[in-house]
């Protein structure tokens, strides 16, 4: 009997054994599985690394404008993202209320009753863990040994979510001590997809370069944490789910983009943090917590979209003088104004159309009071929360800065820029921060196979005056001075293009002016508002042209070659210093002259510094005048291009170049329409002087371009 028990005691171990052997073997295959994502938060225990400057050695291959390294201070001990939130690990299942998972719990359903221990400890609140019950005390010793780990590793994230060690340790950065009795600065806090990155890139180059720490960004997606992990950028796991590709505005996408900001709003004030909020689409050039600390009354500081300083003294507007839209871009919210986010969370659940932004302001207008005479600041929210407008000449739209160039004639120096009221997506921010010398760009920006084309900045002066001297009034007859000023330099733009397409080189365009500003309404010139505005005026070249057609990837067979194209800034920056130092000049003489090159043979380089070519050359005599010489100089500057090019020789060149370019202008807007119904925006013709041609929605133009509403 015992040898029979011994015997089946020895086959249950053997059983066992086995179990154990197959659970083993799946978790070790299980973990392989999810290697490669494990992989991007295991990198993220990297060590403290010194500051490095942007422009570094290392150089980022993942698309245009995203940069070289980038480093964080030195001194700081980089935030950690843990592992992905999926895999549920001992320590997360040890994990507090102190991690926002990376997916946000909804808010519970009020007819949902609660626990009485929910009561006692805290209910699931959207945008936080559930809470649980304290843990006991820790000993002395447990309390020593976490504090030398926590200066050793500072702090980590678990499962790659935002923690408050994390908040705390960015936080300490922007105080003046480090204890805990010293008040947080409040953390300034992007996000976004790796669609953005170059964005994200430059937010951070920005922001950094001002002097401020305490900044974090959110990645929405492991694409782009495996970056920012990669470059040491202080960062967390969002995880939202949304999509790599571009937002979109109005696209159901952007709407719950904006959930997302409002879901770390909430974050920070519930745990009793501060924070800024500022979109990626922005670009720091000073500071800002030395100037949110003047209020520190305040629960709420937002900017705003209007379009003319009520002050010049560089402090808050003055409300309700201020009172067009607040922009939710850039905002700092305090930890009072907590239940406002709880709010507004909640009006937005109601309808997934409704834009952030709006409800905002329409909560924010509730029961408001008018400007203090101290530091302007107002009662708003049912006069429940201490609200203020932060400086439209300091904390910039895209008009007042790029349009308006408010800061220079008031003498201010701006905190930040919002790429906001511009027409042409993503591309026509990136060229928008470009023109003002507000992009890093990678050094292979700076650089092409066949090198650049450009001419120098000449606008007629009697176009200019026809602006300066026209009547302003809402009818087409009021927009011609308008149009023959743009329309003048589209012909320079257009046979810049030409000649990039026949040399093979990438344009840099010249500086555009307009005679009238452009807007979604009608308007006169100048839109409501924008009190600072000079009319004519250097404006931003999504204003004529489409950067998102002149950025897409045609069919080459049909649409000719690709050109390149840069900003008219691009020779002031000191990247391209050594563009300007290799110049050729190309001139041009009358057509019957004896003393210059027809395009017949190479054309003869004249001390070293220029070329003389006859006038009406087609792309094959410029090509046979230039190509061989030119390849020594990294610019050829045309004197006057459009006096030099004729056309090209074929056919099918002109029309496959036609088929690339006849796109590639926008439209201005607005006069009062015509009739009831009918457009009031005039589209730009970028054949307007050729007669006759077809035009882009494909109407035989035989009579001369006028300005016409529609289609």
């Amino acid at each position: 009997m015992l040898g029979r028990n011994a015997t089946h005691g020895r086959s249950g171990y053997n059983l066992i054994f086995v179990l154990v052997f197959v659970f083993a073997t799946f978790v070790v295959f299980s973990h392989l599985f999810h290697a490669p994502t494990r992989e991007i938060y295991r990198n993220a225990y990297y060590k403290v690394k010194p500051m490095v400057e942007f422009g570094g050695e290392t150089e980022s291959s993942v698309g245009e404008g995203q940069t070289e390294s980038v480093g964080i201070e030195e001194g700081v001990t980089a935030p950690v993202p843990g592992e992905v939130q999926q895999q549920k690990s001992t320590e997360q299942d040890q994990a507090t209320n102190d991690t926002v998972p990376a997916a946000v719990a909804p808010s519970p359903s009020p007819d949902v009753e609660k626990n009485p221990e929910e009561e006692e400890h805290g209910a699931e609140t959207p945008g936080m863990a559930p809470a649980i019950a304290p843990a006991m005390a820790p000993t002395i010793h447990e309390k020593e040994k976490k504090k030398s780990q926590d200066e050793k590793n500072a702090t980590t994230s678990n499962g790659g979510g935002l923690t408050k060690e994390l908040i705390e340790t960015v936080a300490k950065r922007g105080s003046s001590s480090s204890t805990n009795d010293e008040k947080l600065a409040p953390v300034v806090v992007t996000w976004a997809n790796y669609h953005y990155l170059d964005f994200v890139l430059n937010w951070v180059y920005h922001i950094q370069a001002t002097g401020c720490k305490t900044y974090l960004v959110g990645a929405m997606d492991d694409e782009l944490l495996k970056v920012l992990v990669e470059k040491d950028i202080p960062s967390f796991a969002m995880s939202s789910g949304l999509s790599l590709d571009d937002f979109g505005w109005g696209s159901s996408t952007f709407f719950k983009m904006g959930r997302e900001k409002i879901s770390l709003l909430q974050t920070f004030t519930k745990w009793g943090y501060e924070v800024l909020i500022s979109d990626v689409d922005t670009v720091w050039m000073k500071n800002p917590l030395p100037y949110l600390a003047k209020y520190p009354s305040a629960d709420i500081l937002v900017s705003s979209d209007h379009l003319g300083a009520t002050v010049d003294d560089g402090g808050l507007e003055k409300y309700p003088d201020a009172g067009s839209a607040a922009n939710i871009g850039i905002m700092l919210f305090r930890p009072k104004a907590a239940e406002f986010v709880d709010k507004w969370v909640a009006v937005l659940e109601k309808d997934e159309k409704y834009w952030d932004q709006n409800a905002f302001n329409d909560l924010f207008r509730i029961a408001t009071t008018t400007s203090d005479d101290k530091d302007r600041l107002f009662l708003g929210y049912n006069a429940t929360l201490t609200m203020g407008i932060l400086p439209v000449s300091m904390f910039c739209s895209g008009h007042t800065y790029f349009v308006q160039n408010m800061p220079e004639k008031l003498g201010l120096d701006p905190y930040v820029v919002h790429a906001t009221f511009q027409y042409s997506g993503t591309p026509g921010k990136r060229n928008r921060f470009r023109e003002k010398l507000l992009w890093h760009d990678p050094d292979s920006y700076f650089e092409h196979a066949a090198g650049f084309i450009s001419t120098p900045h000449k606008v007629s002066e009697r176009l200019l005056r026809a602006v300066r001297e026209g009547e302003r009034q809402f009818d087409l007859n009021s927009t011609v001075p308008h149009f023959n000023l743009v329309n003048a330099q589209l012909k320079t733009i257009r046979t810049l293009f030409a000649l990039g397409t026949a040399l093979g080189r990438a344009v840099v365009m010249p500086k555009l002016y307009c005679g009238m500003d452009r807007w979604w309404a009608p308007h006169d010139g100048i839109i409501p508002g924008a009190s600072s505005l000079d009319l004519p005026f250097v404006c931003p070249l999504d204003h004529v042209m489409d950067l998102e057609w002149l950025e897409k990837d045609l069919d080459e067979a049909t649409h000719g070659p690709k050109v390149e194209w840069r900003e008219y800034s691009f020779l002031d920056n000191p990247k391209a210093s050594d563009i300007q130092s290799n110049k050729l000049v190309v001139t041009t003489c009358a057509e019957k002259s004896n003393v210059c090159d027809d395009g017949s043979k190479e054309a003869t380089i004249i001390e070293g510094k220029f070329v003389k070519i006859k006038a009406q050359r087609t792309d094959e005599e410029i090509r046979t005048a230039l190509s061989s010489i030119a390849a020594r100089y990294k610019l050829l500057e045309f004197e006057n291009p459009v006096k030099l090019w004729k056309g090209f020789a074929s056919h099918e060149a002109a029309d496959k170049f036609s088929a690339r370019y006849t796109q590639s202008t926008s439209l201005w807007c607005c006069v009062e329409p015509p009739s009831q119904g009918q457009p009031g925006h005039v589209w730009y013709d970028m054949w307007f002087d050729s007669i006759p041609h077809t035009n882009r929605f494909s109407k035989w133009v035989d009579t001369e371009w006028k300005p016409t509403t529609g289609p």
